[in-house]
């Protein structure tokens, strides 16, 4: 139901044994009804995310340098700033096997061309026989290109 105003009757206060009434509405009243927010829809922008993560679990070069753009930037709090060739360099070069890439809270946000995702990603390794879960917060600036979605900028507070 879309919001807008609306009336709401309030019927007369009783009146009590001395004649007097209880404090309180009574007659017509207009009230602001809530709006329904439209359905959120990230158009697509979630299933490139989770395209990004499945190209750095199976350690496809070619898969995610596909889904980066060519002025890529990998900005880490407190540290220098990647480009897309030492951004792909690193993704190969992470430690250990790789038991899975995913994201936990994901949510996505689209103005026109351009979109962001953010949330938690969480990386399974095995490293030294032991299963480590590496999580870092991460924001993904994407933008559209010939009808689907790049990466243009990825922003994590830490690695």
């Amino acid at each position: 139901m879309p919001g807008g105003l609306s009336t709401v009757h309030h019927p007369p206060l009783p009146i009590g044994p001395d004649g007097g009434r209880s404090a309180g509405a009574e007659g017509d009243e207009l009230v602001l009804a809530p709006g329904t927010a439209p359905p959120q829809s990230d158009d697509g922008l979630i299933a490139a995310e989770r395209a990004v993560f499945d190209a750095i679990s199976h350690r496809d070069g070619k898969a995610l340098a596909a889904l980066i753009a060519p002025d890529f930037v990998f900005h880490v709090g407190g540290q220098p700033d990647l480009d897309r060739q030492a951004f792909l360099a690193a993704a190969a070069a992470i430690e250990g096997e790789i038991l899975s890439v995913d994201g936990t809270g994901l949510v996505a946000h689209r103005a026109g061309d351009t979109g962001v995702v953010r949330g938690t990603q969480v990386v399974r390794v095995r490293l030294n026989g032991e299963v480590v879960d590496d999580r870092n917060r991460f924001l993904d600036v994407f933008v559209q290109r010939g009808g689907r979605w790049i990466v243009s900028v990825a922003l994590s507070p830490r690695l």
